[in-house]
């Protein structure tokens, strides 16, 4: 008898932790499902008129069109993206707010109960650290898209990474595989063992020739890896637009005065170098946060020095004077770079940061360097909290990667575009309108992100199925 009462209690306290998540007919729930709707016909109303990417290409390949236009373009394009940034932080505001009135609500009914003052300590503890996580979000609101986004990310992945720890223990637990996940783990050791020159590669490189490209060895090394491992679990990728790799660059460094700059979308860490890894280009080097990354220092040192790689937030060099450095002994005249440099959430394409183009291009053209920006932009299941690959695979269509390479942005283009008093700001504007109109829109996806209704459902799966409503009558049951 007792055991029924415990267990009833329990069931009871997850209802009630869930049942604030019950907004579907909530007032705030209907504006966010008006809000979807409306950033739809926005976007469909500005491609109709021309305000679209192939506008804007059109604009700086034959100068025929006047500044006023392109003044309209950005002015268009500019309240479209503020709109769409509003809702995502609306979006996430909204799911946030509602599980932490159901934290306090629990916080406050097991203070009542007898039977589960041992878990007491151990809720508010996790609550604590739920609070501090929140705050540090609604802290960083401000900085959304911007140099410290990341800690507006991590802030809300932390939040509940600490929710689900929370409904563990009170008893319920997602009933799901790990299955990818640990595959994937298992693949990539099995993998990298055969590709045991990585390891050579990194600490014992050899000395070749530049016609060989000897900077991008390890990186190629790195690709095959993860080519092979996602290949074994059934993946595919599929690449457009291939011809709009520059050629002749891509053959030959000795005369070239040109960087091509392969601007990536990014969504998630191991997908994003799944589709580097697609990209067929003869050297290449990857523009990364080093120090960031969880493996040993030693090896991160090994890897700063490293000619496949210009470190970002190095304490030896700017990155600008790495890319320089790189460029002037012709390691190679291509980089991979993700400018949104950002991960997110629910997989929403993140504003351009202003760095990319106010200081890395602004930077290299003052240096004398011909610049030409490639973007690449790409398609696979959205990410839902922490882009687990167990629920990317699981996606419908979630083994299928696809990539699009679109026409060159040319030194000729972005010089043109920069005689505009706003150029700087156009060109952010620019990248991600490309990304955005490949994006996936669907019955669950908007712009490639999830829609509410979807991250709902999702949540769902998640925390447990919906509860009903707390209600003054269940109230026996905790007495």
């Amino acid at each position: 008898m007792h055991i029924i009462k415990f267990t009833a209690k329990l069931f009871l306290l997850i209802q009630l932790m869930l049942s604030p998540m019950i907004l579907a007919k909530s007032h705030k729930l209907t504006e966010l499902y008006e809000d979807e709707n409306k950033l739809l016909v926005q976007f469909e109303r500005i491609q109709a008129a021309n305000v679209s990417s192939n506008y804007l290409y059109e604009y700086l390949e034959n100068k025929q069109i006047i500044t006023q236009n392109l003044d309209q373009w950005i002015l268009l394009q500019r309240d479209f993206q503020e709109d769409l940034d509003s809702f995502i932080v609306k979006q996430q505001k909204f799911f946030l707010d509602s599980s932490y009135k159901n934290i306090h609500l629990l916080e406050h009914e097991i203070e009542k109960l007898h039977t589960l003052k041992s878990y007491h300590k151990k809720v508010i503890k996790l609550i604590k650290n739920i609070t501090d996580a929140r705050i540090l979000f609604y802290d960083n609101l401000s900085e959304y898209g911007q140099n410290k986004d990341y800690r507006r990310i991590n802030a809300y992945k932390k939040y509940f990474f600490q929710y689900a720890a929370l409904m563990k223990k009170l008893g319920f637990e997602r009933n799901t595989s790990s299955k990818w996940n640990k595959k994937l783990k298992k693949l990539i050791i099995r993998e990298g063992f055969a590709h045991s020159g990585l390891v050579k590669e990194l600490f014992f490189p050899k000395q070749r020739a530049h016609s060989a490209h000897p900077s991008t060895h390890l990186t190629f090394k790195l690709s095959s890896l993860i080519r092979n491992a996602f290949y074994k679990l059934g993946v595919e990728v599929q690449v457009e637009g291939v011809e709009h790799i520059p050629q002749a660059s891509n053959l030959y460094l000795e005369n070239t005065t040109e960087l091509n700059i392969f601007a990536f979308q990014h969504g998630h860490g191991i997908m994003d170098e799944l589709v580097k890894a697609h990209i067929p280009l003869n050297h290449y080097m990857i523009m990364w946060a080093v120090k960031i990354a969880p493996l040993p220092g030693f090896v991160l040192n090994r890897l700063e020095t490293s000619h496949s790689i210009i470190p970002v937030g190095s304490s030896k060099k700017d990155s600008i004077e790495m890319t320089l450095d790189r460029i002037q002994k012709k390691s190679s005249n291509n980089i991979a770079i993700h400018p949104q440099g950002t991960l997110n959430v629910f997989n929403e394409i993140l504003p351009v940061r202003k760095n990319f183009s106010y200081k890395l291009v602004k930077s290299l053209l003052a240096e004398g360097v011909k610049v030409n920006i490639i973007p690449v932009s790409s398609n696979y299941a959205p990410n839902f909290l922490s882009g687990n690959i167990d629920d990317m695979m699981n996606y419908e269509g979630g083994k299928t990667i696809r990539v699009v390479i679109h026409p060159v942005i040319t030194n000729d283009m972005l010089l043109q575009l920069f005689e505009h008093e706003s150029g700087f700001d156009a060109l952010l504007l620019f990248l991600r309108t490309i990304w955005l109109e490949e994006a996936v829109q669907n019955k669950t996806q908007i712009f490639g992100q999830l829609k509410t209704k979807a991250i709902q459902e999702r949540m769902e799966g998640l925390i447990g199925p919906m509860a009903l409503p707390w209600r003054e009558s269940n109230k026996q049951f905790l007495q």
